[in-house]
């Protein structure tokens, strides 16, 4: 009887932890499959989906929050004069870029193409134009790629809620406004919506 009961003892030990077992197997796969579904295969930063997700959770809890639109300057010419392959190259070092200003209250992820986007939390009315000045520092140093070292320059557009719009909703579409404003400017710079005469 207690050899029976030691050995019913033991396999229930067995089942139960073959049972925590699938269910921490199952919660680290669901885990990491929610990630990927939100990450950019290329440089690893958050994709558009994830993005519009931080977006609709600022608009839900009414959140003072600014985008930021960056372009790569003639990145149809880099990929037609050296190759996708470099044109890829030169996505990867722009994330990394990007990513070494991320911080507490900002975030940046890739919409697609040569499209990045920035989302930051900071109320500070300067935040914006300081963040578009470290992008365009921290793209000054040429790209190193397999085809050599490249010049690689950028437009960006910036709109914060409330400052620039009243409109919690068209934050990004402001953004995108005033990147297209840099670009009939000659691009390789940034431009405020909040500066844009709109008159």
């Amino acid at each position: 009887f207690y050899r029976e009961h030691r050995v019913m003892s033991n396999l229930t030990m067995i089942i139960a932890f073959l049972l925590i077992a699938i269910i921490l197997i199952l919660y680290i796969s669901n885990h990491r499959r929610k990630k990927v579904i939100r990450t950019d295969f290329l440089t690893q930063l958050p994709n558009r989906k994830k993005l519009m997700e931080d977006i609709s959770k600022f608009i839900d809890q009414s959140t003072s929050y600014g985008v930021i639109m960056l372009d790569v300057d003639h990145f149809k010419e880099i990929n037609d004069n050296y190759g996708h392959k470099v044109g890829d190259e030169v996505i990867e070092e722009m994330g990394k870029r990007l990513k070494t200003l991320t911080g507490s209250d900002l975030t940046f992820g890739r919409l697609g193409g040569d499209e990045f986007c920035g989302l930051f939390t900071s109320t500070d009315k300067n935040r914006g134009e300081t963040i578009c000045q470290d992008i365009i520092k921290c793209t000054k140093k040429d790209f190193k790629t397999s085809a050599g070292r490249i010049k690689v320059s950028v437009s960006i557009g910036c709109a914060v809620y409330p400052l620039d719009t009243k409109d919690k909703h068209t934050v990004m579409e402001c953004a995108d406004k005033a990147l297209y404003i840099t670009k009939e400017n000659g691009r390789n710079g940034y431009t405020l919506f909040g500066g844009i005469d709109l008159s």
